[in-house]
Parts: C-alpha cells; structure tokens; sequence
C-alpha cells in the first residue's frame, strides 16, 4: 500500500504544475482585454471625430445651399421689382394724371429694393463680388435718380421730352442694373459650385480617414490577435509539456506504487512464511516436549504443565492466525477459493457473523498479483464487515466473468453514506483497495445506505499488466 505521506506531495506538486498555466491564462485575457479594449477606444473615439466633421460638412453645405437660394432670392427680388418699376414707368408715361400714385410706388419699391440689398450675404467684400455688389448699389441710385425726376415731371414735360429722357437716362441705367443683377447671379453660382466642391472635397477627405481609421483599427485588432495567438500557442505548448511531465510522474508512481506493493507482498510472504515455519515449528516442538515431560513428572506437576501446554496452544493458533492475516500459504499453494473459504471460516469463528461463499468458473488458476488483490479485497471487506457494520451476515462471491474476475462482499448491517468522508469505513482501507484495483486496470465500487447494508465490488482484468 502507498505511503501516506506520499499522498500530499503529489497532489502539491500537482496544484504547482497547474499554477504556471493558470497564471498564464489569466495574463492572455488581460493581453486580449486591453488590447481589444485599446482597439475599441481608438476606433470609437476616431469614429466619433470623423462622424462629428461629417455633420459639420453636412451643416456647412446645407448653409451653403441656404445663402445660395437666399442670394438667388434677393437677386431675382431686386429683377423683378426693378422690371417692375420700369412697368410703372411706363404707365406714369402713358397716364400723366397717375404720376403722383406712380411716383409713391416707386418710393415703396425702391425701399423694398434696398431692403433686398442689405438682405443680401456676401462672401467676400473685397473680392469680384463684393465689386459688384458696389457696383449694384451705385447703378440703383443712379437708375432711381434718373428715374424718379422723370416721373415726377410727367405732367410737365411734353411726350417728346419724356421719350428722351427715357432713351438717354433711364433705359441705359435699368440695363446697367440687370448686366450687374446677372454678373452677381453668375458669380454667386460660381461661388457655390465652388464651396460646394470644397464640401464633396472634405467628404471624399473624411471617407478616407474612415477607411484609414478601419485599416488600422483591423491592423491593431490582427496585432492583438497575433500576439494572443502567440501566447496561446506558448501556452499551449507549455500545457502539453506540463501534462507529458505530470503523465510521466503519474506513470512513474503507478510503477513506483506496484512496485511497493510487490515488496509489501514478498515481505508480508516471507514474515508468514517465518512465523509458520520457524515460530510455529519452535512452538509445535515445545508443545510436544512439555506433553513428554508430562508423562514422566509426578501428579503434581502436571497440571503446570497442562497450563503451559495449554498457553503454548494459544501461542501457536495466534502465531498461526497472525500467519493467515499478513500472508496465507494456502493462496499460494492451493490458489484463491480455498485461501478464501479457510479465512471466512476463521473469520465466522471469530465474530459469529454467518458468511458465505459463492464461487463460478474458478476451475483455474490466476495470475499470482491477480490472486492477492482478489484476496486482499476480500479480506478488507470481510473486516470491516465485523469492526463497523453490526451485521449478522456477509455473501462473498466470486465469479470468473469473460475478461474479468469480479469480487463481491455484501453484508445486510447499519450501512453507511459514502459521501460522509468522516465515515470510519471511508478510511485507509478502502482507499489502498481502490488502488490496488486501479493500478491493475480493473474497477472498484462501494454501494452503500443507511440502514440497507453495504456492498464492496471490484471487476479485475483478467489479463494483467506486467509489474
């Protein structure tokens, strides 16, 4: 059976050897964390500035459209008053008697004209436009001054006076307004196209940066996943190297602990043979002289010797049960049923506890190893049955299966939870039978109730791996 002290030490060497990948799987999730995390800020805080200069763009080109259509508006506002007036013109020429109502419209309208004009939103005083829009404003005083005089002397002035005054003054002056109305019209539309064109410009700028601001937030992310994947690889390959080592330990205790029960064996084999040999020859020839001596000595010596007899008996059926218990001969000479049947009757000497015996197909020998696991589990078993169980009966079978030799020992006591690992028949005992049943590739199972009694049961392979 294993050293308990052994016991710890693997299972710290085991908690030790897990812990490197422990903390390395822990130091990968940081890597992913904080560079999936790096790369998820980047791209928000970029997507969130492209996306605020794409409203600005929007924004800067509605206000665009809306100075444009504004312009446009006042412009064709001031046309049209201005053809307007020229409309009036006319009808003061044509009705002389209307100059008065015709001279207070003009007024109106050229108040609305001016109102136009200071509506109007130049982009740039200094420039082409802002010439013309000077320019404008010069030729609308010098139409209103050529126009307005004209009018108001309707009534005066005879109608070839006013034909004249309207060929020489006033036609020159409205043409003048409309050639700089139509220069200040195209240039606004020049105007347009052209920050229109600056807008489209900085949208095609900005779904660039988008582009860019992917590549690299997918550059970043394949960074983090390489380095990730690199780290899982390294891990991975330290993971394999910790299980080919801790398969090796395991491999080497199993050998180790075969090995140590072998000696177990071979030890407990010849300290049964010595005590049956050598202690129990010594006291069978003791008890054979002092029956001698008997005969010889007078009457009141030989009821000494009956007692020392009688205690030389008692030492030799201990020495001889003690010679059962650490290694029966009887299972190396005659083989396990009969090894099996002399213990249960010993044992139910001993205890009281009626046992018994059921065998199938054990016409044949096993294996030697396979023969003292059987044995032990029994013996195990069947001890624990009288120590704990406060049973009155125990079955033990045994039954050579195809491929396996199974071990049952049932008994009908106060059973127990298996899961209670304070139970007392959770102990060593048990434990060193489920390795002795696992070393040699077999399986063992205890089934157990409170109050139903307790079944121990074990499926050892018949073909047996070497020691």
């Amino acid at each position: 059976m294993r050293a308990l002290s052994d016991r710890p030490t693997t299972t710290s060497a085991a908690a030790a050897s897990r812990r490197p990948a422990a903390d390395a799987i822990l130091s990968i999730r940081v890597l992913l964390v904080l560079g999936f995390g790096t790369v998820f800020v980047l791209w928000l805080a970029s997507g969130f500035v492209l996306v605020r200069r794409m409203m600005d763009a929007d924004e800067r080109g509605a206000e665009i459209r809306q100075r444009f259509l504004e312009n446009d508006q006042v412009l064709s506002s001031i046309s049209n008053r201005t053809l307007q007036t020229s409309m009036m013109f006319g009808d003061a020429l044509l009705d002389p008697s209307a100059a008065a109502s015709v001279s207070a419209d003009l007024l109106q309208a050229r108040a609305e004209i001016d109102n136009a004009l200071d509506a109007y939103e130049l982009r740039d005083s200094s420039g082409a436009e802002g010439e013309a829009w000077y320019r404008l404003a010069g030729e609308l005083e010098a139409y209103w001054g050529a126009l307005l005089p004209v009018v108001a002397d309707a009534r005066v002035d005879g109608s070839a006076a006013r034909a004249s005054r309207l060929a020489s003054q006033v036609m020159p002056k409205r043409q003048g307004v409309m050639r700089i109305l139509d220069q200040i019209h195209k240039l606004n539309e020049i105007a347009f196209r052209e920050e229109q064109g600056a807008v489209a410009g900085l949208r095609v700028g900005l779904r660039r940066q988008v582009w860019q601001a992917s590549a690299i937030a997918v550059l970043l992310g394949m960074l983090v996943a390489g380095l990730a994947i690199r780290h899982a690889s390294r891990l991975e390959r330290r993971i394999h190297e910790q299980h080919a080592l801790e398969a090796a330990q395991r491999t080497e205790l199993e050998r180790l602990s075969k090995k140590l029960m072998a000696v177990q064996e071979d030890e407990r084999r010849r300290i049964a043979r010595e005590l049956h040999d050598e202690v129990g020859q010594a006291l069978g020839a003791i008890k054979l002289e002092l029956a001698l001596a008997e005969r010889d000595v007078q009457l009141p010596l030989q009821g000494r010797l009956t007692e020392a007899r009688a205690m030389v008996d008692g030492a030799l059926e201990s020495v001889r049960e003690l010679s059962r218990l650490v290694h029966p001969m009887m299972l190396d000479d005659l083989g396990l049923e009969d090894a099996t049947a002399s213990y249960l009757q010993h044992f139910m000497r001993r205890t009281g506890i009626r046992t018994e015996l059921r065998v199938s197909n054990l016409d044949k020998r096993f294996a030697p190893q396979l023969e003292v696991c059987a044995y032990r589990i029994v013996q195990e078993a069947v001890n624990n049955v009288g120590r704990h169980a406060a049973a009155t009966s125990c079955q033990v079978r045994l039954e050579r299966q195809q491929d396996a030799l199974r071990v049952t020992v049932e008994d009908d006591g106060a059973g127990f939870t298996p899961a209670d690992t304070e139970a007392p028949r959770t102990g060593l005992g048990l434990v060193g039978l489920r390795e002795r049943v696992t070393d040699l590739g077999g399986l063992f199972e205890v089934t157990s109730a409170i109050g139903q009694g307790t079944r121990v049961s074990a499926a050892l392979p018949l073909s047996v791996p070497a020691s």
